[in-house]
């Protein structure tokens, strides 16, 4: 396995203020989740938040409450977007963070919370996620994480924020030897998110792979990411 830094020039972005400038209201759903995410090249700009549900039915998680600057206040709603259950065929809200700071969007993807109730344990849940980010050409998509969300706000700010960004490492590996070797390489973020994707304006992007043995032919070749 090898392993290497991976420097990303990314920027970050702002995300909306709710329309009509007014404060979110309060939380009416009787287990809404709380989360703060990290995101960004640098660490350090984290944003606090919960999910909650609109009605209080339990039906799923619609809105996305966010405090932006990290002073206990929430100043923007985000409404959740709708997938089909592929198992039900049942329209369900698709929570998904959306934030936008200096010319980047990320987005951490909430999926599982939307197929399957959760069950709080010890104030809190782990959930399967994807997030990515983009950047003008730039687009990264990183899948197979479990990020964990709170049942109150004081433990989540107490827990360790949802990092999305670097630093990322790669991780390298062949299933044979010589010049018929084939190379995957995955680059992994710090919480366990694979690398799916990276394209730049459509383009699909690739890793350029260099092996070389004492005694071995040079190998040099394009891997896919996963």
């Amino acid at each position: 396995m090898k392993r290497t830094a991976l420097t990303v020039c990314l920027l970050l972005a702002v995300a909306a203020v709710t329309a009509g400038g007014e404060p979110p209201p309060e939380p009416v759903s009787k287990l809404e989740l709380h989360f703060r995410i990290e995101v960004g090249v640098e660490p350090g700009h984290v944003v606090a938040g919960y999910l909650d549900e609109s009605k209080g039915t339990g039906k799923g998680f619609d809105r996305i409450a966010l405090d932006l600057d990290g002073d206990g206040e929430y100043e923007t709603v985000q409404e959740a977007a709708t997938q089909k259950d592929y198992r039900t065929q049942k329209t369900i809200p698709k929570p998904q963070v959306t934030i936008e700071r200096e010319g980047a969007t990320w987005i951490l993807d909430l999926y599982s919370i939307g197929r399957v109730r959760p069950v709080v344990r010890d104030g809190k849940v782990q959930t399967y996620a994807h997030w990515s980010v983009t950047s003008g050409e730039l687009y990264a998509w990183f899948i197979n994480g479990r990020v964990t969300l709170h049942a109150d706000a004081a433990k989540a700010k107490a827990g360790k924020p949802i990092r999305l960004g670097p630093p990322f490492r790669f991780e390298t590996g062949s299933g044979k030897q010589g010049p018929d070797a084939t190379v995957r390489v995955g680059l992994k973020d710090s919480q366990g998110f694979t690398m799916r994707l990276a394209r730049k304006d459509k383009a699909q992007q690739q890793i350029r792979v260099r092996l070389a043995g004492v005694g071995q032919p040079l190998i040099d070749t394009h891997a896919p990411y996963g």
